[in-house]
C-alpha cells in the first residue's frame, strides 16, 4: 500500500518514532508499504530551520535525498497543475487558524 507522510510526521519518523502511534510505527515499518513524503515538507524543513523552529541534531537539509534513500522513501513531486490549484482545496479551520498565526 501507499502511504502519503505528513511533514509533522516526517519528522518523528526520523527524530522521535515512538511517539508516533503504534498503527503508524506499523505502516511505516511494513516493507511492503511504499513510503512517500512530499517534496514540500522539505520546503516546510527549510522554513522552520530559518526561523529556528527546528532543531533535530545532526539533520542537514541540504542531505534531504541521502535520508529519503536511507529510510527508503520516496519523495512525491508536484506538478505545475497541482501546485497552481491548491487554492481549490478545501481548508479546514484548523489549517486556516495556522495559516494566519
Amino acid at each position: 500500500m501507499k502511504y502519503l507522510l505528513d511533514t509533522h510526521t516526517f519528522i518523528w519518523a526520523i527524530s522521535d518514532f515512538e511517539n508516533l502511534s503504534f498503527t503508524s510505527q506499523n505502516i511505516i515499518e511494513d516493507l511492503k508499504n511504499e513510503i512517500f513524503v512530499s517534496i514540500i515538507s522539505f520546503w516546510e524543513i527549510s522554513l522552520k530551520i530559518s526561523i529556528g523552529k527546528f532543531n533535530i541534531s545532526g539533520f542537514e537539509i541540504g542531505k534531504a535525498k541521502e535520508y529519503m534513500h536511507d529510510l527508503n522513501y520516496y519523495f512525491l513531486y508536484l506538478t505545475e497543475n497541482e501546485t497552481t490549484t491548491f487554492h481549490k482545496l478545501p481548508i479546514s479551520n484548523i489549517h486556516r487558524n495556522h495559516l494566519t498565526e
